[in-house]
């Protein structure tokens, strides 16, 4: 079976692609959490 260069490099693309998406949602979260535990006085 042979592997398509172009097809191996989208995968990897697609991939680096989703991995900096995800990386963008983890930071915001971490900085909703953080605004959340300001504004509550009692431990949440």
């Amino acid at each position: 079976m042979k592997i398509n260069p172009l097809h191996f490099l989208s995968m990897i693309l697609a991939y680096h692609k989703v991995s900096v998406f995800t990386n963008e949602i983890c930071k915001d979260v971490k900085k909703y959490a953080q605004e959340m535990k300001k504004n509550c006085k009692n431990p949440c």
